[in-house]
């Protein structure tokens, strides 16, 4: 039986806005421990940069996050079950609404995505004018480059096998 769960928090170079550059930075980290940590988690927008503002409307740069997510979860798949499973931030559409999201991959797979629940609206922070946020039951979505997964707020993710599972809550 495994006693410990290990987290890596990675704080990878940011390239605002160039989420191809983003990528390779949060690759760089997941080989360096991808085989040391159960976890890695990188930061907020992690994918794209916390302050991208008003390019967070550009298809382009959803577009090109959906088509990295799938470069991260081959990534992951490389590692197989043995590899960390890798926690990062993003702005996700769903259903024409943007929201700003973590996603847990691992072993090539989305395990789910979570939206941010409360959203800073005050001083430098200007979160209402881009995303979306509301209390939302988790429900299961198709994401065509992605597949089936749980997309919400309120989800308990099982992580691991047997006596390694862990259950998991992530917040943004």
């Amino acid at each position: 039986m495994k006693d410990l769960f290990r987290v890596a928090c990675v704080a990878p170079r940011v390239h605002i806005g160039n989420v191809e550059k983003n990528c390779r930075e949060i690759i760089t980290f997941y080989k360096k421990y991808g085989k040391q940590a159960d976890l890695l988690v990188t930061p907020e927008l992690s994918m794209t940069g916390y302050t991208c503002a008003d390019l967070f409307f550009h298809r382009n740069l959803l577009t090109n996050v959906r088509m990295h997510l799938k470069k991260l979860m081959d990534i992951t798949k490389e590692y197989g079950k043995e590899g960390a499973g890798l926690v990062v931030g993003l702005p996700f559409e769903v259903d024409g609404e943007l929201f700003n999201c973590a996603a847990l991959l691992h072993n090539g797979k989305c395990i789910a995505i979570i939206p941010k629940t409360y959203l800073p609206n005050y001083g430098e922070f200007y979160e209402k004018r881009w995303f979306t946020a509301r209390q939302m039951k988790t429900n299961i979505i198709d994401i065509e480059e992605i597949g089936t997964i749980p997309f919400g707020n309120q989800a308990i993710i099982s992580f691991g096998e047997g006596a390694s599972e862990v259950k998991l809550g992530i917040e943004v």
